[in-house]
């Protein structure tokens, strides 16, 4: 017993340095590259990183390889099955590796496309949310709560942490909130009006499909890529390009499948992911004015109506140069007054100065009723009644999840929202934790009380 102890103890110290070599090794390339360096020379440089080596080997460039996706399947593996000191030590050792290939995708995309979240920064962090959300956030809830904490406390960086919270959180019905703030950038807004009120029932939204990976830790060192089970050869197609960035789902829309684009967001794709330019299938069926596809994409809870491409162009822009009446009404409908006061980047350029007709003009320019989207004070609590009370285990979890993201929030952005406002919706936060919860644990006191002294 003591030989294996002292065995064990041992590969976790080499583990530790081989983490630590990469570290050190990347911060080196980091501090030691100026501002003026030309793009080739930090490629160059990137190419010489040991996890480089490790990852892509002798490519020139990063995608999201059998490799990063087995690195990320190994760790959250772990983090089912873990039970012993040692299995918390290797999650806490190979978690920061996700944080350097965050740091060298961004930087990548940077170099390559000019911008911070870029095709291959955005693959990741697809990745990193599908496969979180299929291993650890099932409708079991089989993994221990300790577990899930342990794997999102050390993730870094903060910015990666924030989109796997809010791809997490946004899988949950919403009760009482606003159901129109689906939009992947996360805003104070977006907490106070529609995370604050979620119904955390164990069958997230647009999760149906999905199934929980199971790794056992004996057979994680011999584990290949190619030996996937169906569920996971599915997971990994859902993330696949063609050249140009397009998604499946990007392509279904724009061959008007409507059948298969069901197919696609039955089995768990992500509706916002973008090609190279910033366009996404919504833009597509905006652009060519496939109303069925249009239809299937509004199903889907986690759908961004607010998405822009690069140049600032919503889809209601697109569909109002194109004057696709319907379309441009559909999307109305959802996005609300948010969605027609979107402006090009360049012009300025409101969607209603896209118009072409007289039609489309008068839609535009009249909007949407202000009193469909009304600013309530008071929790509806007649809604309650089809929603069966929840177990102090599943209402932890989600208080969890909403105070890491509160937490990291208020870190990274400046609070634009007045404190009134802000005490207004605690209060019915609070109220909303006592409706959905069977009994209150010390627990949720907790949590509640953490996410109400770090907003006021």
């Amino acid at each position: 017993m003591r030989k294996k102890t002292r065995f064990t103890k041992y590969k976790l110290l080499y583990i530790e340095y081989v983490v630590s070599v990469c570290q050190q090794n990347w911060q080196e390339i980091a501090e030691s590259k100026s501002e003026q360096s030309t793009n080739q020379t930090s490629a160059d440089e990137m190419n010489k990183l040991l996890l480089w080596k490790m990852l892509w080997k002798n490519s020139k460039d990063c995608t999201i390889n059998s490799n990063v996706k087995e690195l990320i399947h190994v760790i959250l593996n772990l983090c089912v099955q873990a039970t012993t000191k040692e299995a918390y030590q290797l999650i806490s050792l190979l978690t920061p590796l996700l944080a350097l290939i965050g740091e060298i995708v961004v930087k990548r995309d940077l170099a390559q496309n000019g911008i911070r979240f870029g095709p291959v920064t955005t693959s990741f962090i697809t990745e990193l949310q599908t496969a979180t959300a299929q291993t650890l956030f099932t409708a079991s809830y089989t993994v221990p709560l300790y577990n899930k904490c342990l794997f999102i406390n050390t993730l870094q960086p903060n910015w990666l942490a924030v989109q796997l919270l809010d791809f997490l959180l946004s899988r949950y019905s919403c009760i009482d909130g606003d159901k129109g703030l689906y939009s992947t950038q996360i805003s104070l807004d977006k907490i106070l009006k529609k995370y604050f009120f979620l119904y955390p029932n164990g069958t997230p939204e647009g999760s149906s499909k999905t199934t929980k990976l199971s790794t056992p830790l004996k057979d994680i060192k011999n584990h290949e890529p190619e030996s996937k089970t169906s569920n996971r050869r599915k997971t990994v197609s859902l993330t696949k390009k063609n050249i140009k960035g397009e998604s499946l789902l990007q392509v279904a829309c724009i061959k008007n499948d409507p059948s298969r684009v069901r197919e696609l967001l039955e089995l768990g794709i992500n509706p916002n992911m973008k090609d190279h330019a910033g366009w996404t299938a919504l833009h597509e069926v905006s652009n060519f004015g496939y109303f069925n596809c249009l239809r299937e994409l509004m199903k889907s809870s986690i759908l961004d109506i607010y998405v822009v491409n690069k140049d600032g162009i919503s889809a209601l822009h697109d569909a109002a140069q194109y004057n696709h009446i319907k379309i441009a009404q559909m999307l109305l409908k959802k996005g609300g007054e948010k969605l027609l006061n979107l402006r090009t980047n360049s012009r300025k350029l409101l969607a209603a100065d896209f118009a072409t007709t007289p039609q489309m003009k008068a839609l535009l320019s009249k909007g949407v009723d202000q009193k469909s989207v009304p600013l309530k004070h008071i929790l509806d609590e007649g809604l309650y009644k089809s929603y069966p009370p929840l177990s102090c285990d599943v209402i932890e979890e989600y208080l969890y999840l909403l105070s890491k993201l509160v937490t990291l929030f208020v870190t990274m952005e400046e609070c634009k929202v007045e404190k009134e406002e802000i005490k207004q919706e605690i209060s019915k936060f609070i109220k909303h934790v006592d409706l959905i919860s069977k009994k209150t644990s010390l627990k949720i006191k907790i949590y509640c009380a953490s996410i109400k002294k770090l907003l006021i």
